[in-house]
């Protein structure tokens, strides 16, 4: 444990057990869940947002954090826009992030909300990303599931505890809301509706028939 003053800066995972281990498990699941309000520190990502330049703007936020002090956790993650997702470009992120402890009026942090997510583990390097964003992307159009947010990769066994990349585990987490269904006719009303139809069509057939037959008087 690292500290700063009288505080501790960076917290480390409290589990016993290897989160790794856990998680490639069941790497190929996908999950919908509840989070809570989450806070993080975010730093822009400069072009060409290369692996490069998100590891640039990830070190710039550690320094930024321990600079203000502020408690941040032994993790980094990544925001990728879902538009260059949908574009196929898995590893272009805007944004590096560090999960803070606390909401804090410093330039560059921003509070997650509350909402429904789904999710998924990507297992192996980087590159290799782009799919568990295609299962990811498959299970909400099955599912009819509405992606509302950019993605938010968060770092759970990257170059900061393994030199394997194979080792990689990467958390990818969009917000979502149940598609708008199409609003369907019950049957029945269908039915009448069909009746009340063919009920005008007789009597407006009845109508031109007394027509004629008063004009042929």
């Amino acid at each position: 444990m690292m500290n700063s003053g009288r505080h501790s800066h960076i917290h480390r995972f409290k589990q016993d057990f290897d989160p790794a281990f856990i998680v490639l498990e069941v790497s190929d699941d996908i999950m919908v869940e509840n989070v809570d309000k989450q806070c993080i520190l975010v730093q822009k990502v400069n072009a060409p947002y290369s692996l490069e330049q998100v590891s640039i703007a990830t070190k710039e936020c550690f320094v930024r954090s321990f600079k203000e002090q502020l408690p941040v956790f032994f993790q980094s993650g990544a925001i990728v826009p879902y538009s260059r997702i949908r574009q196929q470009r898995y590893t272009e992120a805007s944004f590096a992030f560090l999960p803070i402890d606390i909401m804090s009026n410093i330039d560059g942090t921003m509070e997650l909300p509350e909402g429904q997510c789904v999710c998924t583990y990507h297992t192996g390097d980087y590159y290799s990303i782009g799919c568990s964003y295609e299962r990811l992307l498959a299970y909400c159009s099955d599912n009819k599931l509405d992606i509302i947010s950019d993605s938010f990769e968060f770092a759970v066994n990257d170059y900061l505890s393994t030199k394997d990349e194979n080792e990689y585990i990467t958390k990818i987490m969009f917000y979502v809301k149940k598609a708008q269904e199409i609003n369907q006719i019950p049957i029945e009303i269908c039915f009448s509706l069909f009746i009340i139809r063919i009920r005008r069509e007789r009597l407006s057939i009845f109508h031109t028939i007394l027509k004629m037959l008063w004009k042929s008087c």
